[in-house]
């Protein structure tokens, strides 16, 4: 009776209890809870969805299949640590605006490497959001945006490809203002046409991108204090749109336009550059960045014409961007400009065998240096890496020459340019011959140097030193032959040998000990008296020796006695 009753009520658990259906590969209209791997595409679908993505870690891997219909979302989330990549999204239908990926909420989503036809992206209310090396092509849907992002924070929109329609627009909401930190970077949005809206956003940075707009490039609507810097920016409208924009930073951009602000724009407190600092330009030759770089499409822009009569690289003056098109004067301080190349060198570490050329550029360029000991020049070296810097060094050279040079710079902005010759003199090698001549300047009537090889100078011997010269030419005149002899003074050396003092008195050809030395002396070194005393020079020593000797002998005497 217990287990019927146990069989009974299992029974019943398994008719009420709701079965979570498996994913079936291939279906329409679908819920996923778990990761999933497609293994074949999922076609021909309508409705709301293709696929829902309803549980949070959830990894959707298409493997490069396709989802393709006319569905509103192919797949719509509503969870959070969501993956979504490698899909072909196909939209058949003729509706404008349907969304590709539509997310309604979550955070920490990566939609990365997905294929979408004339679809695009929307995402409302995530955070921490990445998408990432997508590819969207709106050739059929020119009214579609791409990526729609709203009410998100610190969101990373990257190396996408967005082919025609619109671009990106991120959009918070009336009266959200905070600081939301997006990063738009690396993107490519071709033929679009209109690139970028802001929206009630704050602190976006806007780098390296790519913009071809027929309309306008961007628009801040009550958007302040985002930074845009390092685009190539290109529009056949207005390149920006202000309302009520106002403390944005914008440099280092080019742009490319024929009217940069929209008539009736309302941006102020626009910065068009930095101060002057070192970095790389995005676009014009040079090694510092600050302004813009201002063209069109026929090349006549203030930067491709502007004076740069300092070739600092900056134009020499400030450029009114507005020009009147709105409320508020917009400038730029330090425009960027095309300047040629500029060089400047010095010649240091000077020998007689080698010199050093410190080469300075006003922009990024590799050089190539001529030189010889004539005009003709004749040896070469060079260095193609492209620096503002380049130290050159000449080796193997000959001692006492004037040497000749000049310097070829250039870079994939400017044509080459060559300055010199310039010229430099090896110093004189300490063992090359003397040069010397009838003028004493180093050269003769006629222009030929006379040349004499002269010894080391020998040692004083009675007061003269000695050297041989000889002559290594054979032309101009001999008159100044250099000297061969000169005066000089006699240093003794005198060694030490068996002597008690430290005075020597020369007098005549031998040398003696004074008698004021002798008091000096160790009485008690009778030996070393009697070998340094001259005795017959001196005969009182002899009596002198015979009463130190009797006294010692009596005080020896007596000690005996008293011992």
């Amino acid at each position: 009776m217990k287990k019927l009753l146990c069989v009974f009520i299992l029974c019943i658990c398994i008719i009420i209890i709701p079965q979570v259906e498996a994913f079936t590969q291939g279906d329409c209209d679908q819920e996923i809870n778990e990761s999933i791997l497609l293994n074949q595409s999922i076609i021909g679908c309508s409705g709301d969805f293709i696929l829902n993505i309803v549980s949070d870690d959830v990894v959707l891997d298409c493997g490069g299949f396709m989802l393709e219909g006319d569905a509103n979302n192919t797949i719509q989330l509503n969870a959070s640590d969501i993956t979504i990549k490698n899909c072909i999204v196909n939209y058949t239908g003729i509706e404008n605006r349907i969304s590709g990926i539509y997310g309604l909420r979550g955070s920490y989503t990566i939609i990365d490497n997905q294929f979408l036809n004339n679809v695009g992206i929307n995402i409302d209310t995530v955070s921490d959001a990445i998408i990432d090396n997508n590819y969207f092509n709106n050739e059929n849907n020119l009214f579609n945006i791409a990526i729609v992002i709203n009410n998100l924070n610190n969101t990373q929109i990257s190396n996408n490809l967005i082919n025609k329609g619109n671009g990106i627009a991120i959009a918070m909401g009336s009266g959200t203002l905070v600081n939301h930190n997006n990063l738009i970077s690396n993107n490519t949005l071709n033929n679009v046409t209109n690139g970028v809206y802001l929206g009630n956003v704050v602190n976006t940075f806007f780098e390296n991108n790519t913009i071809i707009s027929t309309n306008i490039a961007i628009w801040f609507f009550e958007s302040n204090y985002n930074f845009i810097y390092n685009n190539n920016l290109f529009s056949d409208g207005p390149m920006f749109s202000f309302n009520s924009a106002y403390d944005n930073m914008i440099y280092n951009n080019l742009f490319s336009a024929k009217q940069y602000i929209r008539e009736g724009s309302s941006g102020y407190n626009v910065s068009w550059n930095t101060s002057v600092q070192d970095g790389d330009r995005v676009y014009s030759p040079g090694t510092k960045i600050s302004g813009n770089y201002w063209t069109n499409s026929t090349n006549d822009g203030f930067s491709d014409i502007c004076d740069d009569l300092d070739f600092d690289t900056f134009c020499d003056n400030i450029y009114n961007i507005s020009d009147g098109n709105d409320s508020f004067d917009n400038l730029d301080y330090m425009s960027l400009t095309y300047s040629p190349i500029y060089t400047s060198n010095i010649v240091s570490d000077l020998t007689y065998d080698s010199a050093n050329i410190l080469l300075t550029i006003n922009q990024y360029a590799n050089y190539s240096l001529q030189y010889g000991d004539t005009s003709a020049l004749g040896t070469f070296i060079d260095n193609n890496n492209l620096l503002a810097s380049h130290n050159i060094s000449l080796t193997n050279l000959v001692s006492n020459t004037l040497y000749y040079y000049n310097i070829t710079s250039c870079n994939s902005f400017n044509p080459c340019i060559t300055d010199g010759p310039y010229n430099f003199t090896t110093s004189v090698k300490v063992e090359d011959p003397v040069t010397t001549s009838s003028s004493g300047g180093g050269s003769s009537s006629g222009g030929c140097n006379i040349y004499w090889q002269c010894s080391e100078w020998s040692s004083c011997v009675e007061g003269v030193e000695t050297r041989v010269c000889n002559i290594v030419t054979a032309c101009g005149s001999y008159a100044d032959e250099p000297i061969t002899e000169r005066t000089c003074e006699v240093v003794e050396h005198i060694k030490e040998e068996d002597v008690f003092n430290e005075k020597i008195v020369q007098r005549g050809y031998e040398d003696v000990i004074g008698e004021e030395d002798m008091q000096e002396s160790n009485l008690l070194t009778g030996a070393v008296i009697m070998n340094s005393l001259n005795y017959k020079q001196n005969p009182q020593s002899i009596l002198i020796i015979i009463i130190v000797c009797f006294t010692l002998g009596m005080i020896a005497y007596k000690r005996k006695r008293f011992v």
